[in-house]
Protein backbone atom coordinates (compact mmCIF):
# COMPACT_ATOMS: atom_id res chain seq x y z
CA UNK A 1 0.00 0.00 0.00
CA UNK A 2 1.23 3.47 -0.86
CA UNK A 3 2.18 5.66 2.04
CA UNK A 4 1.37 9.10 0.75
CA UNK A 5 3.46 11.50 2.77
CA UNK A 6 2.99 15.17 2.08
CA UNK A 7 5.60 17.42 3.58
CA UNK A 8 7.49 20.52 2.60
CA UNK A 9 11.16 19.68 2.11
CA UNK A 10 13.77 22.37 1.93
CA UNK A 11 13.78 23.55 -1.65
CA UNK A 12 16.51 25.43 -3.46
CA UNK A 13 14.02 27.47 -5.49
CA UNK A 14 11.32 28.36 -2.97
CA UNK A 15 10.59 31.67 -4.72
CA UNK A 16 10.06 29.86 -8.00
CA UNK A 17 7.91 27.24 -6.24
CA UNK A 18 5.63 29.96 -4.80
CA UNK A 19 5.37 31.58 -8.23
CA UNK A 20 4.45 28.26 -9.82
CA UNK A 21 1.85 27.61 -7.11
CA UNK A 22 0.27 31.00 -7.86
CA UNK A 23 0.24 30.30 -11.60
CA UNK A 24 -1.33 26.86 -11.03
CA UNK A 25 -4.00 28.35 -8.76
CA UNK A 26 -4.84 30.98 -11.39
CA UNK A 27 -5.42 28.24 -13.97
CA UNK A 28 -7.60 26.27 -11.58
CA UNK A 29 -9.82 29.30 -11.04
CA UNK A 30 -10.19 29.62 -14.82
CA UNK A 31 -11.14 25.92 -15.02
CA UNK A 32 -13.86 26.47 -12.40
CA UNK A 33 -15.12 29.58 -14.22
CA UNK A 34 -15.27 27.68 -17.53
CA UNK A 35 -17.21 24.87 -15.89
CA UNK A 36 -19.78 27.37 -14.57
CA UNK A 37 -20.05 29.53 -17.71
CA UNK A 38 -23.74 29.71 -18.61
CA UNK A 39 -23.39 30.59 -22.28
CA UNK A 40 -21.12 29.57 -25.12
CA UNK A 41 -19.65 33.05 -25.68
CA UNK A 42 -18.57 33.32 -22.04
CA UNK A 43 -17.16 29.78 -22.13
CA UNK A 44 -15.19 30.60 -25.31
CA UNK A 45 -13.79 33.75 -23.68
CA UNK A 46 -12.67 31.79 -20.62
CA UNK A 47 -11.20 29.05 -22.82
CA UNK A 48 -9.11 31.69 -24.61
CA UNK A 49 -7.90 32.98 -21.23
CA UNK A 50 -7.13 29.40 -20.20
CA UNK A 51 -5.04 28.91 -23.34
CA UNK A 52 -3.14 32.09 -22.50
CA UNK A 53 -2.63 30.76 -18.98
CA UNK A 54 -1.02 27.61 -20.42
CA UNK A 55 1.65 29.82 -21.97
CA UNK A 56 2.22 31.48 -18.59
CA UNK A 57 2.52 28.03 -16.99
CA UNK A 58 5.13 26.99 -19.56
CA UNK A 59 7.14 30.15 -18.83
CA UNK A 60 7.07 29.44 -15.09
CA UNK A 61 7.92 25.75 -15.58
CA UNK A 62 11.25 24.37 -14.42
CA UNK A 63 14.44 24.47 -16.53
CA UNK A 64 14.64 22.38 -19.69
CA UNK A 65 16.68 19.67 -17.95
CA UNK A 66 13.55 18.65 -16.00
CA UNK A 67 10.43 16.89 -17.22
CA UNK A 68 7.15 18.44 -16.12
CA UNK A 69 3.83 16.62 -15.82
CA UNK A 70 0.64 17.89 -14.22
CA UNK A 71 -2.88 16.77 -13.40
CA UNK A 72 -5.81 19.07 -12.54
CA UNK A 73 -8.17 17.36 -10.08
CA UNK A 74 -11.59 18.57 -8.86
CA UNK A 75 -13.40 17.58 -5.66
CA UNK A 76 -16.86 18.52 -4.38
CA UNK A 77 -15.53 18.73 -0.82
CA UNK A 78 -12.61 20.34 1.00
CA UNK A 79 -11.77 17.75 3.67
CA UNK A 80 -7.99 17.44 3.35
CA UNK A 81 -7.86 13.85 4.66
CA UNK A 82 -10.43 12.67 2.10
CA UNK A 83 -8.63 14.54 -0.68
CA UNK A 84 -5.26 13.07 0.28
CA UNK A 85 -6.72 9.55 0.46
CA UNK A 86 -8.42 9.93 -2.95
CA UNK A 87 -5.28 11.26 -4.63
CA UNK A 88 -3.12 8.52 -3.12
CA UNK A 89 -5.59 5.82 -4.24
CA UNK A 90 -6.32 7.08 -7.74
CA UNK A 91 -2.85 8.32 -8.71
CA UNK A 92 -0.66 5.83 -6.81
CA UNK A 93 1.25 4.69 -9.89
CA UNK A 94 1.92 8.26 -11.00
CA UNK A 95 2.99 9.35 -7.50
CA UNK A 96 5.34 6.46 -6.84
CA UNK A 97 8.34 7.20 -8.97
CA UNK A 98 11.64 5.36 -8.76
CA UNK A 99 13.51 8.59 -9.52
CA UNK A 100 14.96 9.91 -6.27
CA UNK A 101 15.14 13.53 -7.40
CA UNK A 102 11.43 13.84 -8.15
CA UNK A 103 9.74 17.00 -6.85
CA UNK A 104 6.05 17.80 -6.56
CA UNK A 105 4.33 21.17 -6.60
CA UNK A 106 0.66 21.75 -5.73
CA UNK A 107 -1.62 24.58 -6.73
CA UNK A 108 -5.01 24.93 -5.07
CA UNK A 109 -8.20 26.89 -5.62
CA UNK A 110 -11.39 26.52 -3.56
CA UNK A 111 -14.65 28.04 -4.82
CA UNK A 112 -17.21 28.39 -2.00
CA UNK A 113 -20.92 27.88 -2.71
CA UNK A 114 -24.12 27.90 -0.67
CA UNK A 115 -24.82 25.37 2.09
CA UNK A 116 -21.14 24.67 2.84
CA UNK A 117 -20.54 23.19 -0.59
CA UNK A 118 -17.09 23.75 -2.10
CA UNK A 119 -15.47 23.08 -5.41
CA UNK A 120 -11.88 22.23 -4.55
CA UNK A 121 -9.33 22.20 -7.34
CA UNK A 122 -5.79 20.85 -7.04
CA UNK A 123 -3.16 20.92 -9.74
CA UNK A 124 -0.50 18.35 -8.90
CA UNK A 125 2.74 18.64 -10.84
CA UNK A 126 5.67 16.27 -10.94
CA UNK A 127 9.13 17.41 -11.99
CA UNK A 128 12.11 15.14 -12.40
CA UNK A 129 15.50 15.26 -14.10
CA UNK A 130 15.55 14.13 -17.70
CA UNK A 131 17.57 11.04 -18.36
CA UNK A 132 20.25 11.08 -21.05
CA UNK A 133 17.92 9.03 -23.28
CA UNK A 134 15.17 11.66 -22.96
CA UNK A 135 17.47 14.46 -24.19
CA UNK A 136 18.58 12.83 -27.44
CA UNK A 137 16.61 13.11 -30.66
CA UNK A 138 17.13 9.86 -32.55
CA UNK A 139 14.30 10.51 -35.05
Amino acid sequence: MLECKIDEPESKGKGQDKHMQAVLSKGLRLMEDRMLANDERKRDNITARLNSWKGELIKSAPPTNLSFEGIPINFAFSDSKRIKKRICEKYEEWLTDSEQDVQFCLGCYIAPYYCSVNSTWLYVTKMKPLSVDDDSDDD
